[in-house]
């Protein structure tokens, strides 16, 4: 009973737009199974399919764990903000973490370390830098024949599934974030407030 069950410690709020082959990897990449050192009851998702001519199973995805939620949410604007705003109004934690992109894969201790974030400081906002599948960033790469068969390929070549940081291997920084670990961002796609 919804009543009787604890808190979250984080909300977790992710976009799609017709993604159903990127969402069931992001999904995957937020379940206890694949997250470390959390728990089920320290955080929820919230999957908001943002006006999906091709909508996602909301059946499916609440079945991939307890404490995942689906809403299809109408929106005539394109842009996630009208979702991500009905996804903060579902929130039952005071700590938002927004999925703006729902083709993204999490590294394994995104959540954790978010909620440590969450505990050290007041009131800290933080932050992902932006990562690529590929040896450049996508903006290169699509204009050398990069697609969806052969970031399959890349995916296929690593265990991603049961050990997350192997991504990195596969992976190079994104445009806004090329100045590397440690310096200032032009945007994050995963933020926590």
């Amino acid at each position: 009973m919804q009543l009787f069950k604890k808190k979250p410690k984080l909300s977790v709020v992710v976009v799609f737009f017709n993604m159903r082959r990127e969402a069931t990897r992001t999904l995957h990449s937020l379940t206890t199974a694949y997250q470390r050192d959390i728990a089920i009851d320290d955080y929820e998702v919230i999957a908001l399919d943002s006006s999906s001519t091709e909508a996602l199973d909301g059946d499916w995805v609440e079945s991939l764990q307890e404490n995942f939620k689906y809403r299809f949410v109408e929106s005539d604007l394109p842009t996630p903000c009208r979702a991500l705003n009905y996804g903060a109004a579902m929130a039952r934690s005071n700590t938002l973490v927004n999925l703006i992109d729902g083709a993204r894969i999490l590294s394994p201790g995104i959540l954790a370390n978010m909620l440590r974030a969450e505990q050290a400081f007041d009131t800290p906002f933080t932050y992902t830098i932006g990562m690529h599948l590929g040896r450049k960033p996508q903006n290169e790469t699509l204009l050398e024949g990069y697609d969806q068969a052969v970031e399959d390929q890349l995916l296929d070549s690593i265990p991603w599934q049961t050990n997350g940081y192997k991504l990195f291997d596969i992976s190079s920084l994104a445009s806004s974030s090329q100045e590397g670990f440690l310096y200032p961002i032009y945007e994050s796609n995963c933020f926590a407030v």
